[in-house]
């Protein structure tokens, strides 16, 4: 199969819809109709109501949760997003951008093909890919290790490989991401809540502010009701 390339006018296009779906939640880097493109992300939590904390004026694009994708609608789709600086790599708060914008991508790529972070990587991105063609050989490259030439993949989930039960899809939406993340997101669940709803939860008893429950007990009480 011939090598399957990003394509700007398709770029272009997607940046249009995350835009019309997310509106000020994003800005994007320069010219979105390029092979590669670049954007910021900003939270509800970081800046609540579109405002900056503290009264600080956002200065620049960069000061939100950066992410990146590369397109081509005839062969694969790869979203990233990376840390908010080199001091702050929260997990939960990456996994709170990424559900916002799965759950637009979803509804017009239907379920991503694969999950993936790679080793060594400074800004340590979580990557979400979608294979559009040949997938089943695109897939086998990410588990042989054969798919990047230029990086290793540390953390690897392949997606769409459970059974498709109700409960599962009940819990994936209320995620915003697939089912197959579910631990990932149990193991930062306080910072995924915060960043994903804009105010702050603690998962403890006794707590004065509401606590929350893992997508895990969740998924697992409702199993046993049914």
């Amino acid at each position: 199969m011939a090598e399957m390339y990003s394509n700007a006018n398709n770029c272009h296009q997607l940046a249009c819809i995350l835009y019309s779906k997310l509106g000020d939640q994003i800005r994007f880097s320069g010219d979105t109709r390029q092979e590669s493109v670049i954007g910021y992300y900003f939270s509800k939590y970081r800046y609540p109501y579109g405002k900056p904390i503290l009264g600080k004026p956002i200065l620049s694009a960069s000061e939100g949760l950066p992410f990146y994708f590369k397109y081509c609608e005839d062969g694969f789709l790869r979203f990233e997003v990376g840390s908010f600086s080199s001091d702050d790599k929260s997990t939960g708060e990456k996994l709170a951008a990424l559900s916002d914008f799965y759950t637009v991508l979803r509804s017009y790529f239907g379920e991503a093909s694969v999950f993936y972070t790679i080793k060594d990587d400074e800004e340590e991105c979580l990557s979400l890919q979608w294979v559009f063609q040949d997938q089943k050989s695109e897939i086998q490259k990410f588990q042989d290790g054969s798919y990047f030439d230029d990086g290793e993949i540390d953390q690897l989930i392949l997606i769409g490989q459970t059974d498709g039960e109700t409960i599962k899809s009940s819990v994936a939406s209320k995620m915003g991401l697939p089912f197959e993340l579910l631990r990932l997101v149990d193991e930062n669940m306080e910072d995924f809540v915060k960043f994903k709803m804009g105010k702050k939860r603690e998962i403890s008893n006794g707590s004065n502010v509401e606590p929350v429950t893992s997508f895990q007990k969740v998924y697992q009480a409702n199993k046993k009701r049914n």
